[in-house]
């Protein structure tokens, strides 16, 4: 659900404005020391401070996608995060408390208790992110609906929307 090309994910990357100081804001609030992501995160930032970044980048992406795309969503999320935090906050306002109670959780098993409107209010988000990326001028691709989407929902209710969402 919501998978990213490899030419969506440099394209973005090459666009941000200073992704040198978002990867290292990640590391300092996001990454534990000495800790696999930290490994990835560094590398990456190496191949950003060099020379011939956007070639780089580009091998960096292929190299590393589609297993590393939950990392590249985190980068993605730091990038934008002021449209990010919009486009959410907005969507949590609106729609949470209805959300919230149309399910059930129980440690990581989710449970449907009203269909319909689980449906309904999931397919108005994805309207409302669609329309918050347009809003900051930014591409309504997969990838970027995805970063929020992960932003929104816990990995399980994430996992239940892919019957609404699609795969």
């Amino acid at each position: 659900m919501f998978s990213s090309k490899k030419e969506e994910v440099v394209e973005l990357f090459n666009q941000a404005k200073n992704l040198n100081a978002v990867i290292k804001k990640i590391l300092k609030q996001e990454v534990k020391r000495g800790s696999p992501e930290e490994r990835f995160f560094k590398d990456f930032r190496n191949v950003v401070i060099s020379n011939r970044a956007t070639q780089l980048i580009e091998a960096f992406v292929e190299k590393h996608h589609p297993a590393a795309e939950r990392y590249f969503m985190v980068i993605a999320g730091y990038i934008h995060d002021e449209a990010m935090v919009d486009i959410s906050s907005k969507i949590i306002d609106e729609y949470a408390d209805a959300f919230n109670a149309t399910y059930s959780q129980n440690g990581s098993d989710i449970e449907i208790t009203d269909q319909k409107n689980f449906e309904k209010i999931a397919k108005e988000a994805l309207k409302k992110i669609e329309n918050g990326l347009k809003e900051h001028d930014l591409p309504t691709s997969s990838f970027l609906k995805g970063v929020l989407v992960n932003r929104l929902f816990t990995p399980e209710v994430v996992g239940k929307l892919e019957s609404v969402y699609g795969s």
